[in-house]
């Protein structure tokens, strides 16, 4: 790995700067690209305008970092520079509004424009790991999400196989992926909070290794995939297709509603995946919960069944309390309350 700080002319990294996916002036073929672990573009535009008038007033741009040509820190610094540069906003001057084209009229401010330089710090030959952990330690600053940090290691099976679940890597077609879609859904988000990456990882890694591993630890997490190989994923992974083909045998047909199905699902999945692991019955007594919960229960009736107070505090003892207020609906001794309750679930989604 190598690391060298150097100083471009603004216009030369907008020359290598693909820009941000899905947004106008995105081009593939150039050099650097904002690594997918990155955030999501945050700024607002007060913040946009605010760089692009620091830059005509001759002020300098904090250091863009670079590895093996994917930008680790600057995201929102360099997607800013290339929406002025695509005319998706203006900035105001001396009281004059100006977009990009109008900053290129403008000989003063062209000048400006046309002697901004900007610091990058490039490093190449990193391997995945060493890329990991430098996205990490340049952004201690911020809040990375559990979801963030899960993306950013693709290079461990179990963590590819979960993005490959929910539709974040298309070159993979799971066996089974029919049966998620239709217990869960089909359509997943793309926002970098990942509230959905974390919530498949915790299902698939629960599902195969243990319901102990149903909670949203990253560091307990990263022990986990680190240790698992293929092979082990490989020789666990009719857990997880038994698990989906129970949920999915209470509506064969795909005909309940899809925002039925996928609340019921998140909801309840962590209790699922423990009785797998420790009731011989399971799959009765999930059948019969399922096809209620779809036709006769209430948003808020599912929302106390998944209270049990102070056992959120603990991953697994949730499971078993979902587990056993289930056990108790099923027996006719639950007792709902008629005043709505706030949602307890752990596992909300963006």
């Amino acid at each position: 790995m190598k690391t060298v700080y150097i100083t471009r002319p603004l216009t030369d990294f907008l020359d290598d700067f693909a820009g941000r996916k899905d947004t106008p002036g995105y081009d593939e073929s150039h050099t650097y690209k904002i690594a997918e672990c990155n955030r999501d573009f945050v700024w607002p535009l007060e913040y946009q305008q605010s760089l692009i008038e620091s830059v005509l007033k001759s002020a300098p741009i904090p250091t863009i970092a670079i590895c093996n040509n994917e930008i680790v820190d600057g995201g929102n610094r360099s997607t800013t520079l290339h929406q002025f540069v695509n005319n998706q906003f203006k900035v105001t001057i001396d009281g004059v509004e100006y977009d990009y084209d109008g900053v290129r009229g403008n000989a003063e401010l062209n000048n400006k424009w046309l002697s901004c330089q900007v610091n990058l710090m490039v490093i190449t030959g990193a391997t995945l790991d060493q890329f990991a952990d430098i996205y990490e330690n340049l952004n201690k600053g911020i809040r990375l999400t559990h979801g963030q940090l899960m993306v950013n290691r693709t290079h461990f099976p179990l963590v590819y196989m979960v993005l490959a679940m929910i539709g974040r890597i298309k070159d993979v077609q799971l066996p089974w992926i029919g049966l998620l879609h239709r217990a869960w859904k089909d359509t997943f988000n793309t926002t970098k909070g990942r509230g959905e990456v974390t919530l498949a990882f915790q299902i698939l890694a629960s599902a195969l290794f243990g319901p102990e591993h149903f909670h949203a630890y990253f560091l307990k997490h990263s022990k986990l995939f680190h240790e698992k190989s293929q092979a082990d994923i490989n020789s666990k992974i009719d857990n997880i297709v038994r698990i989906l083909t129970m949920i999915n045998s209470v509506d064969p047909e795909n005909t309940i509603n899809r925002k039925i199905k996928a609340e019921v699902f998140r909801k309840f999945i962590g209790a699922i995946i423990y009785d797998f692991h420790n009731l011989d019955d399971y799959n009765a007594k999930w059948s019969t919960f399922i096809q209620n919960a779809y036709k006769d229960l209430t948003t808020n009736q599912l929302k106390q069944l998944v209270f049990v107070g102070s056992k959120r505090s603990h991953a697994t003892l949730r499971c078993v309390g979902v587990s056993e207020n289930v056990r108790e609906y099923i027996a006719g001794r639950f007792e709902f309350k008629n005043e709505p309750v706030s949602d307890q679930d752990d596992h909300s989604e963006e």
